[in-house]
């Protein structure tokens, strides 16, 4: 039994049968819990207000139902928060209830606590067609997937303490609604990119049409869409390109359109995607010498010539990423400088460090033996990745003109530094994603790079968040 009660909570109590003038006397009147007895010490007895006065009774003599009174708690309680909106304010508590014992570490009260979880506090809700646009500077991040903490959005928002925040755009989120092929949603996202408040995007699309492992035909595996010889897309009997490989090309096509707007307005690019595997590449794999990636097509080397850039390499291994990954970023000149800051410092060392695990224990290549593919979830950055992507946009610019002010209950047990604090969380990812299911594939394996070694060069560390 509990020793403390809620404060004030209503209570019925026993009234003993040597205090009843007979038995068609009340058995128990009503009260109100005031905490542990004043006028003895055993942890047995507690103080019961009556209305006039409080007096010492046996815990075993009384019950009491604390829920209407937790239930005031609630950051959503018309009654304790009479500014609450009426759509997220909680259901009116019921009337005690003293037929048994409650339990309210076990039950909840009858208000539900509907208040906010802790995601929904942590991170800026996501935007959809037909919403408000952002009144604070903003960066798109399309292709973002799965919502959770220590995303790239969440990085943003604390390092910025709210005066940024990031528009994460996936289907994985808020489904047809982030669906960039749709008319409405890309007309909406235009808009958004053409704002100039809007300071960058970031660009993550599905890699999968472009994978590797495509060109090893011993997998089985989906096939062929483009090669060194059909940089735009593997052509059918017909002469037609695959019916995939249009569609791939489409989705890229849309996504780099909205770079262009962002890009004439000043703002940052930054497009992600694997680098090539190919025979004249620096990162060769034995098998896969015909590899062609998006940056060979024809839509990229157009894009580059509207938006001049340069590309910075990374190894994802370096941010935690259970394989080496090794991944291209293409920056126009306003993100240049701070990607080679945050990102072109991530090299695998090749050897064990106490935040690198080496040899790398984990394979892209094929599946496991639940049938899985062993690259599921690696389009997902882990949150180390996020954070210093995070760092990247954000770097030089200044927010001390936003005036929203942004209240975060978790300062003091959750916090963001840019000082080297011993490594990153190799399990935990977030941010990064695409919008086609067929991403588990092994679209990134790169686990046979013919590379020779290379000294470990110092990475910037950054401390993670722990709710």
């Amino acid at each position: 039994m509990n020793l403390l009660f809620a404060f004030f909570a209503p209570v019925m109590y026993l009234v003993f049968p040597e205090v009843r003038e007979s038995k068609f006397h009340e058995h128990a009147l009503p009260g109100a819990y005031y905490g542990p007895s004043r006028s003895t010490e055993s942890e047995n007895y507690c103080d019961v207000w009556n209305g006039t006065r409080f007096f010492a009774i046996h815990k075993g003599c009384l019950r009491i139902d604390e829920r209407g009174v937790l239930a005031l708690s609630s950051r959503t309680s018309k009654v304790a928060q009479p500014f609450t909106k009426d759509a997220d304010a909680d259901s009116a508590a019921d009337l005690p209830n003293f037929d048994q014992w409650m339990t309210p570490a076990l039950q909840k009260p009858i208000s539900q606590q509907s208040a906010p979880a802790v995601i929904e506090t942590e991170l800026d809700g996501d935007l959809t067609p037909g919403d408000p646009n952002p009144i604070t500077p903003f960066i798109v991040f399309l292709h973002a997937g799965h919502r959770r903490l220590g995303e790239f959005g969440h990085y943003v928002r604390r390092l910025t303490k709210g005066k940024a925040r990031v528009v994460a755009i996936d289907t994985k989120r808020r489904g047809y609604a982030h669906n960039v092929l749709l008319p409405r949603v890309f007309a909406w996202l235009k808009q958004l990119c053409a704002l100039a408040l809007c300071i960058a995007i970031l660009i993550s699309a599905p890699c999968s049409p472009f994978a590797p492992m495509r060109l090893e035909r011993s997998t089985q595996g989906p096939p062929v869409l483009f090669d060194s010889a059909n940089p735009d897309g593997v052509k059918l009997a017909n002469g037609e390109v695959h019916p995939l490989a249009e569609g791939a090309l489409r989705l890229h096509r849309q996504g780099l359109e909205l770079a262009r707007d962002v890009h004439a307005h000043g703002g940052g690019v930054v497009v992600e995607h694997p680098v090539n595997h190919g025979a004249d590449s620096m990162w060769p794999i034995r098998g896969r010498e015909a590899h062609s990636t998006l940056f060979e097509t024809t839509i990229f080397r157009d894009f580059t010539n509207d938006v001049p850039g340069e590309r910075v390499f990374s190894d994802q291994c370096a941010a935690g990423a259970p394989t080496r990954k090794t991944t291209q970023w293409y920056c126009n000149e306003p993100m240049l400088t701070p990607m080679f800051k945050y990102l072109g410092v991530l090299h695998c060392p090749e050897r064990e460090t106490p935040d690198h695990p080496w040899p790398h224990s984990k394979t892209l290549v094929g599946k496991n033996a639940a049938g899985e593919w062993n690259s599921e979830g690696s389009d997902e950055y882990t949150t180390t990745l996020s954070g210093l992507l995070a760092l990247a946009f954000i770097d030089g610019k200044d927010f001390t003109r936003s005036t929203v002010p942004v209240t975060d209950v978790f300062d003091d047990f959750a916090t963001i530094s840019t000082t080297p604090s011993g490594g990153p969380d190799a399990d935990a990812t977030a941010g990064g994603g695409t919008d086609n299911t067929d991403a588990s594939c092994d679209e990134c394996a790169d686990d046979n790079d013919d590379r020779g070694g290379d000294v470990q060069i110092e990475k910037l560390g950054l401390s993670l968040i722990h709710i």
